[in-house]
This record gives C-alpha cells, structure tokens and sequence, in this order.
C-alpha cells in the first residue's frame, strides 16, 4: 500500500511539472518590436505588413456594422442571447470595460500597434533601398490613420488616444478632442502620401489580401491549387474472391475456425475493352 501511495506521489507530481507554464516562451501570436531588433529584412517586412493588413480585415467585423449603424439608428440588432445590443446602444449607459465601451474602439488598436512596429524598425532594415523604406513608412501611416479614423467614428465627440507609439510601461495616451483628432490623422496621411511618392510604383514585399479571389484580381497570386479528374474514362474490371472454411472441435471446449481466401482483381479497362492507367501532372 505504501508504494503504490508513493508512486501516486510521485505521478502528480511530474502532472504538475509537466503543465507548468513557461515564463521563457513569449507570445508568438504578437511579435514585438524587441524580438525584432536586430533589423528587418524584405521577407520580415513583408510578413509584418501582411500582418497589419490581416488586423485592418479584421477591424471591419460585425461590432463595428452593429455598433456604428445602430448608435446611427439605421441598424438594430435583436438578439435573444444578448440584449446588450439594444440596452447599451440606445437604452442605456454602456459599460465602459466592455462590449459597447472598449469593445467598439479597441481592436482599432491592434492595428495601430502592428502598423508602430513596422514604424520603429524599418529604418534599420537590411537589404532595403531608401524608396522600398519610404514606401513601407508609408503603407504602415496609411492603415495606422484608417484605423484611428475609424475608431474616433465610434467615439465622436468623446475622442480618441492618438499619441501611443510608446513602451508598454508607460502610462496611457491621453485621450484627445475629435477636432485634435482629425488634425493629427489628416497629417498623418499627409506624411503617407510624401512617404509613397518618394517609394516609387511598388512596394518591397507582396502582401497577401487574404481572399484568395481577391489576390487573383490583385495579382498577389502566392499560390494555385490544380484539381483533376483522375478517371473520367467510366472504368470497368471483373474481382473474383474464392474461400473455403471450417469449423473443428478438437475438444469439447474448444473451436477452431478455419479458412482461406484468395482476391483476384482484373486490369481495369474502359467500356470498349482499352487498357488505361491514370496520370499524375508533374507540374
């Protein structure tokens, strides 16, 4: 009895171990400007802009069709599972750590944060002429005043933090008035504007839209799949199975079931007898 609670001991404590956390793996869903500060290269700058533009996708989902149109009173979300679409958009005051609160303004932010990264590093890239640089300044203001504008849309005459560009221990951007606002972003744009004309017609990466019919349009085809048919030939071919079997009772309490099988398939062939194998494109 002893060792058997010795070995359960034992057990839960490698189970304990075993899903502990680790404080030395950080968070590969993020990439943050330090895991990047040894210079960005073509094929880096191309994933962080592919990144940004997957985060810009991802500010135009259903809270802010829902949140936008229904503050404007053109659009109403009846949800039996969730009443909070009525209640804090027009009943009543909204909860200012959630849902209509931060949830109608803040993953405007995230696109912010990707755009800033590409900001702080790109100057020290490698393998980047001074154009391909200025064009890359350029598309990260561009999306970075997109996603400030369409948050200050949700906050109106609340405003919105413009100044955020700055380390994470620091304390929070202040919150500016809408006309402070539309300033900085109309500036910010004009800095985008200069930064494109100087990167000259094309970007130094290729970014992926993430709709595949959309890259086709575009041109930022990555990659192309190819279906085939493999037989379209309507084959026919004859299987014959022969076996034989027994049952033998050597003792009374013992069975033995016995047999053997043997498959034989033909070649297939199309309806007018041919022969015909199937292909594989090699290309």
């Amino acid at each position: 009895m002893l060792r058997r609670t010795l070995g359960l001991i034992a057990g839960v404590g490698i189970a304990a171990m075993g899903c502990k956390d680790s404080t030395s793996v950080g968070d590969l869903n993020n990439v943050s400007s330090d895991a990047l500060a040894s210079g960005l290269n073509k094929n880096s700058t191309g994933l962080l802009a592919t990144g940004q533009i997957n985060s810009t996708r991802g500010d135009l989902d259903s809270r802010y069709l829902v949140f936008s149109e229904t503050m404007a009173r053109d659009f109403y979300r009846l949800d039996n599972a969730e009443n909070r679409y009525i209640t804090e958009t027009i009943g009543g005051p909204a909860d200012y750590s959630g849902f209509l609160g931060g949830g109608a303004f803040s993953q405007f932010y995230v696109t912010v944060r990707s755009g800033n990264t590409i900001l702080n590093l790109i100057d020290k890239a490698q393998g980047l002429s001074p154009a391909e640089i200025a064009a890359t300044k350029g598309f990260a203001r561009t999306f970075n005043a997109l996603a400030l504008y369409r948050a200050l849309e949700l906050r109106d005459s609340l405003g919105i933090a413009i100044d955020v560009n700055h380390p994470i221990e620091d304390p929070p951007a202040a919150f500016v008035c809408k006309p402070n606002a539309l300033a900085s972003i109309s500036a910010s744009l004009d800095s985008a504007a200069a930064d494109l004309a100087a990167g000259g017609t094309e970007f130094p990466f290729r970014a992926n839209t993430g709709n595949p019919f959309a890259s086709l349009l575009l041109g930022t085809v990555v990659r192309a799949d190819y279906t085939f048919s493999a037989a379209t030939w309507l084959p026919q071919w004859w299987s014959h199975s022969w076996y034989v079997q027994d049952t033998w009772h050597p003792r009374r309490n013992v069975t033995l079931e016995l047999g053997l099988r043997y498959d034989w398939n033909m070649t297939p062939t199309s309806c007018r007898s041919e022969q015909r194998r199937m292909r594989r494109p090699t290309s």
